[in-house]
């Protein structure tokens, strides 16, 4: 499994975001900017982190 399945997995197939957001290839910063749009304002979680971290 890719971590572009894998990162899918977790969020909401419904979510009107997922259109507009690039699964490209990404930057960490781009990919973590891209997962805070998801976080209403909140910091990432220690978990997008590692995502961030370790899937780029």
């Amino acid at each position: 499994m890719g971590w572009k399945t894998s990162f899918l997995f977790f969020m909401d197939p419904n979510d009107s975001r997922l259109e507009r957001t690039e699964f490209g290839c990404y930057s960490e910063t781009q990919f973590a900017n891209d997962l805070l749009s998801f976080n209403n304002g909140q910091p990432l979680s220690d978990e997008q982190t590692v995502l961030v971290r370790t899937f780029l």
